[in-house]
């Protein structure tokens, strides 16, 4: 098929798969800061799962999409493997209410976790399949113990947070019973019912690292060592009031794990899906792309291609 299309791209003027978009703004510069192999210490995948990562081109491996609605609903290790097919679910009710606005274009529905300070536990991080399972609490452990949150915290899950993108947008409570009303608006102009309040959201960059450990077992051990590390660097950084990290699940392209959106302030940069991304590519993704607005040819997959209106602020 890529055959195909780079012959039409010759006949026809097509532009061929792995062709870099003239409008993003790239940049050459390495996306690491440490040396290879890594010399301070970032974690790294175990052995038996970095040889799983595909290491082909990644040039047209997202499709098209203009709105990614993300939920904040549960948490990764307790996702199940198909959100979309769990009926009843904050995902599935969602995703069927996009369908039936009839979108001029894809419209994603991920569920992402509760945003936390820096300090998230690390998972998986030794040498074996073995060692790392045993490091990550039994789904009954953990179900019983977000139970017993939720009830301490006063948290109800019959209502939920959604986050929109590009419009940066920010739906605080959400009810179920409206949540397949307020995605079908979503969907087909980018707005919400009237009588569901909605907010700007805070920050300047919103940064998604997929950790769906149900869907995949690269993601499931390579996105919360990302998430950590994203947060504890943009402390390091000073970035903290300005930058915020999600874990969220199965949005597409498991095998080039880990992987990362950059949803942003700057439309250039807005959408912004990085794949294979290593914790020694945390620091340099956030002083290069969050902070001086380019691109790594090295990591990029694609990008948003919604309506960027709204959410151009390019200060820091």
């Amino acid at each position: 098929m890529n055959t195909l299309r780079r012959v039409a791209s010759v006949v026809f003027g097509i532009p061929p798969p792995d062709a870099l978009p003239p409008s993003v703004p790239f940049t050459d510069d390495p996306c690491q800061l440490c040396a290879t192999p890594c010399d301070v210490n970032h974690p790294q995948l175990p052995g038996y799962l970095a040889k799983k990562i595909d290491t082909g081109s990644m040039q047209g491996s997202v499709k098209p999409y203009v709105r990614h609605i993300l939920i904040v609903a549960g948490t990764s290790r307790l996702w199940a493997e198909r959100l979309d097919d769990e009926e009843g679910s904050w995902v599935a009710t969602v995703a069927e209410g996009t369908q039936r606005g009839k979108p001029k274009g894809r419209v994603i529905v991920s569920a992402c976790d509760k945003f936390e300070s820096e300090g998230a536990a690390k998972i998986g991080v030794s040498g074996s399949e073995e060692e790392a399972g045993a490091l990550v609490p039994s789904v009954e452990a953990v179900g019983e113990a977000v139970a017993k949150l939720n009830v301490a915290s006063g948290e109800n899950p019959e209502t939920a947070q959604f986050m929109v993108f590009p419009e940066a947008l920010s739906v605080p409570s959400v009810r179920k019973i409206d949540a397949g009303r307020v995605g079908e608006m979503l969907a087909s102009d980018g707005k919400v019912p009237e009588d569901v309040p909605s907010v700007p959201l805070e920050g300047k960059a919103w940064i998604f690292v997929c950790t769906h450990k149900k869907r995949d077992k690269r993601c499931g051990v390579a996105g919360p060592m990302l998430v950590e590390e994203f947060r504890k660097a943009a402390v390091e950084m000073g970035l903290e009031n300005d930058v915020f990290v999600y874990g969220a699940s199965h949005y597409g392209g498991h095998k080039f794990a880990g992987n990362v959106i950059i949803y942003h302030r700057d439309a250039a940069v807005n959408g912004t899906w990085y794949g294979r991304v290593r914790t020694c590519n945390v620091r340099a993704i956030l002083e290069t792309t969050v902070k001086g607005g380019k691109v790594f040819k090295e990591l990029f997959r694609g990008k948003l291609n919604g309506p960027p209106e709204g959410v151009a602020d390019k200060s820091w």
